[in-house]
């Protein structure tokens, strides 16, 4: 119902605005007991699917389904609860930067189709202090339940390389409270990166987190596109004792933009979502990690999700956990839980006791 009507309309919005008009919508409904519980009306056949064999561990997290929301959804923070009402195991909010940033002049978000889009975006956040405001209501247990938060990590562009330890460690300081691990992004492909020296970021960052009271689980987040520099982060989270790799970020492969039309091909941004070759080179990724550290760290696998089927590609691949953005637009609302009953369903007709035993099943 929701792609043969939903979609088609809201296809006719510009991007941003619908997605900004979703998540506050999101973020109000959550507000009230009563509009949060009818929420679960919008899922998988509308109630929120639960199965304990889908129950996963992360770097010693344990997520009560595979299955969550990447950073770039909820930048600011404050509809966590209703998306886990919607299915969702938890939300990595962000990026969350030090500072108020802009990002890039609009247009600068384009779905060209139904479910692939363009982000040239350029890290727009409303800086950590408003962040911490939207997600503070977070920090009871009570409050939490099953919900998972991560924060996604970065820094503003006008940052100098030799300020990058400080600009990290501080949105870490801020979200500390608030966060079940920590993703660093210090390669965004919607703004021009900047030589950030990802060694003293870490030290800085493990050292702030140790002052707060320990340290708590520290991810990288890679991009599909440099087999090096993916091999690069990999020893910088075994130097390190990091917790792992979020794989991938999007691609800004021309030739991939090109099949979509002659004016995709040099877009700026990062492309995303249902593209079979984008999907691929994301899960040879996790495969290529999973292989390098023999299993030893932990990989949250993200890129072009958006089936039960391409879940399970990725975690058969070496990821634990799956990260959806593009597909929640593309699928609509219900599609945590589609992808968490799929899932369990072919456990059924496979005979498989808990969702840990596919995990790396393929690398």
């Amino acid at each position: 119902m929701y792609k043969e009507i939903a979609n088609p309309i809201l296809s006719k919005m510009d991007s941003e605005t619908m997605h900004i008009g979703a998540r506050e919508a999101l973020r109000m409904a959550e507000s009230n007991p009563v509009t949060l519980k009818l929420l679960e009306l919008f899922a998988d056949q509308h109630k929120r699917f639960v199965d304990p064999r889908l129950n996963i561990v992360l770097a010693g997290i344990e997520f009560e389904n595979p299955v969550m929301v990447g950073p770039g959804w909820d930048k600011p923070g404050g509809s966590e609860k209703a998306l886990y009402a919607l299915g969702f195991s938890g939300v990595e909010v962000g990026g969350v930067l030090p500072e108020y940033q802009s990002g890039n002049k609009k247009p600068r978000q384009f779905m060209i189709s139904e479910d692939v889009a363009i982000n040239h975006l350029g890290l727009n956040g409303p800086g950590v202090n408003k962040v911490v405001e939207r997600i503070k209501k977070y920090e009871r247990a009570k409050e939490r339940k099953n919900l998972r938060i991560g924060i996604n990590v970065g820094q503003n562009n006008t940052t100098e390389p030799k300020d990058s330890p400080a600009a990290f460690a501080t949105v870490v300081r801020e979200t500390y409270p608030y966060a079940d691990y920590f993703t660093l992004n210090p390669l965004c492909p919607n703004v021009e990166n900047h030589d950030i020296p990802m060694e003293d970021v870490i030290e800085e960052v493990n050292a702030t987190m140790d002052s707060l009271g320990g340290i708590k689980p520290v991810f990288i987040k890679e991009g599909p596109d440099s087999l090096d520099q993916a091999d690069r982060d990999i020893r910088l989270v075994k130097d390190y004792k990091l917790a792992g790799i979020v794989a991938t970020n999007t691609t800004t492969d021309t030739e991939i933009k090109a099949k979509y039309g002659k004016r995709w091909q040099n877009q700026p941004g990062g492309l995303s979502g249902n593209d079979p070759d984008f999907r691929k080179r994301s899960t040879k990724l996790i495969a290529h990690i999973r292989k390098q550290t023999h299993g030893e760290i932990s990989i949250i696998g993200a890129g072009g999700v958006h089936d039960w089927e391409t879940a399970l590609e990725k975690i058969e691949a070496g990821a634990q956990v799956i990260q959806i953005v593009t597909a929640i637009r593309g699928e609509g609302p219900a599609i945590a839980g589609k992808i968490n009953r799929g899932l369990a369903e072919f456990m059924n007709r496979e005979g498989i006791k808990n969702i840990g035993e596919l995990v790396g099943f393929t690398a």
